[in-house]
């Protein structure tokens, strides 16, 4: 079936050009018709690619080994109008070595679940969330809220075990893919771990080191 392309059309004082995933096309010219009109442009306007396919061009190979181990490449693959957090390789490595540390063995049913916690239903850009401040989105595990704020600097996004442990900042904001929006973050989304505080600021030091003052 034909994939939707979403495209922002931009107009200045004499041109109008059209932002889309993968560039940026200008209309040239312009023709009325019965039942509409017809724009030429300069650019052939490709569709977005998919979500793995991002994935695999950004290098988030720690991303890709969770969704494999997990099973679900086919169900990441299908998603439609969703919201992706998705982990940098260096966050991947911090939550398994977190794991380790408390115990927390990461097979791929809580593996699929704390991917689910990164999948929000609906697309939101960052633009939404420096209008709103903050808001509270359902995730795919279970409708679990993940918070969603801005600080005036930085998108921050925390799930439930982010009570304990540092939130995610969003790294790589607003990347257009098929079907939806992706946002790198620099921490791995955490549901209730049930883990004790003293195991708090351990996911990531150096974010730790960041936002203690």
């Amino acid at each position: 079936h034909l994939q939707a392309l979403e495209i922002e059309a931009n107009l200045t004082a004499s041109t109008v050009d059209l932002i889309f995933a993968s560039g940026k096309a200008s209309v040239i010219d312009s023709f009325a018709s019965s039942n509409g009109y017809l724009h030429v442009i300069d650019t052939v306007l490709i569709p977005a690619p998919s979500v793995i396919d991002t994935a695999k061009a950004a290098n988030l190979t720690g991303l890709l080994g969770l969704v494999e181990t997990a099973n679900i490449t086919t169900t990441i693959a299908a998603l439609e109008d969703f919201t992706l957090f998705a982990p940098t390789n260096a966050a991947v490595d911090a939550v398994v070595a977190l794991a380790k540390n408390i115990s927390l063995d990461l097979t791929p049913e809580v593996i699929a679940h704390i991917l689910e916690l990164h999948v929000l239903k609906g697309i939101y850009y960052s633009t939404d969330v420096i209008a709103a401040k903050e808001v509270k989105l359902p995730s795919l595990l279970n409708g679990s809220l993940v918070d969603v704020s801005f600080n005036g600097t930085n998108v921050i996004v925390a799930g439930p075990g982010q009570s304990v442990y540092i939130p995610a900042t969003v790294v790589v904001p607003d990347v257009l893919v098929a079907g939806g929006v992706v946002h790198v973050i620099d921490t791995v989304l955490l549901p209730d771990l049930g883990v004790p505080p003293a195991h708090a600021g351990k996911l990531i030091p150096s974010a730790v080191r960041r936002h203690k003052h």
